[in-house]
């Protein structure tokens, strides 16, 4: 199968294997259907947990994109190094990770730096620790719609919200609300989950709106959700993986008009046998935390399949390796891009079918500079 001419690569015969592989024109692409859809940038905090890399993050406040989500302490970092008017830290920050917030805000004063909280003892803590800073933290109620993974009830939510309105050092932004678990192909079913997880976030929201006496922001979904949150104008919406895409929510979520930007690309290093090939393309390249037929597809060599993979190594077992030589260059598309890039020290970036430098993925390290 003959490999489409926007993916084609100039002499890629110099081009190092396994490598990661960014489209800039398709990942500039996603970001502009990403603002269609919205109608527009005010509803969208992109998270960064996909691309980690601040010159990504420029694609997007080129597109007029200034509020970020994120997950770690050096993904906020690079966000505010980036100039980013608005970071939210989707975390609860615990240990020495709260003296990291602090001294994070304190170094980043030109941009607005918000966390989760979800545990009155944690929300003490980040009001003793602003008020030995001398400042005010930002915060947002990290509310539990399902996953089960962080966050309260909706219904235990206005004890914690009326605790930091109380706090002197604190201020209280809004709700975050995470649904990872609600990732069903069928999108009726899809958006009956969606329906049945909001409905109580969302009656809570006006709850609060009325206790308090002033706007809440509610920050929610991710990429499978991100089309229903659109039908409220009070969600701010966090998709992430759009940027990229992968074949996994390519093949979960094919009404998302949005296109893979990021390929691996490896090489045909060995024919061993007959029926047999290695690639270069081992679990040191590509997220491993799936079963081993769902890591990679390979959309232009549809006969073959994974036989098995090792740290540097990729088994193929196919039916024409006639047609295959040592050196042989590879398309494989990662199921799960995110945890893929997070492998990777820098992604090759191609423009007009040619090398045109790389993009560091800065944040994939825990620490930055704080």
């Amino acid at each position: 199968m003959s490999i489409p001419e926007e993916l084609l690569v100039a002499e890629a015969d110099q081009l190092p294997t396994p490598a990661l592989v960014i489209f800039a024109a398709i990942a500039e692409n996603n970001v502009r259907l990403l603002t269609e859809m919205a109608g527009g940038t005010h509803r969208l905090m992109p998270h960064v947990k996909t691309c980690k890399s601040s010159e990504a993050v420029q694609l997007m406040r080129n597109a007029g994109i200034d509020r970020f989500k994120c997950a770690t302490i050096a993904e906020a970092e690079m966000l505010a190094l980036s100039g980013a008017r608005e970071v939210l830290l989707a975390y609860q920050p615990v240990g020495k990770n709260m003296a990291r917030f602090a001294r994070l805000c304190r170094q980043f004063p030109g941009s607005s730096i918000a966390c989760l909280v979800d545990h009155p003892l944690v929300l003490e803590q980040l009001e003793t620790t602003a008020a030995r800073e001398g400042t005010v933290f930002n915060l947002f109620i990290d509310i539990d719609v399902g996953m089960h993974r962080t966050g309260l009830p909706a219904a235990a939510a206005p004890a914690l919200a009326w605790q930091a309105e109380q706090a002197v050092h604190l201020k209280l932004l809004g709700l975050h609300a995470y649904d990872g678990h609600i990732h069903q192909a069928n999108q009726e079913a899809r958006r009956l989950a969606w329906t049945e997880a909001f409905d109580p976030v969302f009656r809570l929201l006006s709850e609060l709106e009325e206790e308090i006496a002033r706007p809440i922001a509610l920050v929610a979904g991710g990429t499978p959700t991100f089309p229903y949150h659109l039908q409220d104008e009070r969600v701010t919406c966090s998709p992430g993986t759009f940027i990229y895409w992968d074949a996994g929510y390519a093949e979960q979520y094919p009404e998302q008009p949005f296109q893979p930007a990021a390929w691996l690309l490896g090489r045909v290093v060995s024919l061993p046998a007959p029926g047999r090939l290695c690639l270069d393309i081992g679990h040191k390249a590509v997220a491993a935390e799936m079963e081993l037929e769902m890591r990679l597809r390979f959309p232009f060599n549809p006969s073959f399949r994974i036989a098995g993979q090792s740290e540097e190594h990729l088994m193929i077992e196919t039916d024409e390796t006639d047609q295959y030589a040592p050196g042989e260059l590879i398309y494989a598309l990662p199921w799960h891009i995110c945890p893929t890039v997070a492998l990777h020290e820098e992604a090759t970036i191609i423009k007009n079918g040619k090398r045109a430098g790389s993009w560091a993925a800065t944040a994939r390290k825990r620490t930055i500079t704080i």
